[in-house]
């Protein structure tokens, strides 16, 4: 069963923005797949490493109403390791 994650669609682009979305304890991240247009996204931190702790990989996304069925792709941390500053999703 895949675990259940909301999030928001991100028009801001650009490093200062998403310093920004940082700052507010959330993550900017990226859905894309073979085929398919990529969604930029903010998800909470929180969230995400729940998911990690429990070693999720399959995630049914809640994007405005709409389930996305996504894998985490790629995470990327803070230099000193300390938590997650970017994510990437994948299309299953």
């Amino acid at each position: 069963m895949a675990s259940k994650l909301a999030a928001t669609l991100r028009t801001d682009v650009g490093k200062y923005k998403v310093d920004a979305i940082r700052e507010e304890k959330n993550i900017p991240g990226n859905v894309y797949g073979k085929g398919k247009d990529c969604i930029s996204v903010t998800v909470s931190r929180n969230d995400i490493e729940a998911i990690v702790r429990n070693v999720q990989r399959e995630i049914d996304i809640d994007l405005n109403g709409e389930v996305l069925e996504v894998k985490i792709g790629e995470i990327q941390y803070f230099p000193t390791g300390t938590y997650p500053i970017h994510v990437d999703f994948l299309y299953r």
